[in-house]
């Protein structure tokens, strides 16, 4: 993940203070992206979207363009549940 890809979730995590509403599975979902996990499928359809959008457009355009970046990168076909 670059920089920049970081610093954009970083910022979304930030701007959705801006918010009205519970926007916790969101911020927590967007805090797995930083983390590595791949919620980018689950952020796009999410009903929290639909809010953000209403409130900040820039907002979700944002959400949205890092997260068509993450769907492009590879999958992994297994993880190591052990650790």
């Amino acid at each position: 993940m670059s920089a920049e890809t970081r610093r954009s979730i970083l910022e979304a995590i930030t701007e959705l203070y801006s918010i009205d509403g519970n926007m916790f599975s969101l911020s927590n979902m967007l805090y797995g992206l930083f983390d590595g996990f791949d919620y980018s499928t689950k952020i796009a359809s999410s009903s929290q979207m639909e809010i953000v959008e209403k409130q900040n457009v820039p907002l979700y355009k944002k959400i949205m363009k890092f997260c068509k970046t993450i769907q492009t990168y590879p999958k992994s076909e297994t993880h190591n549940t052990l650790i």
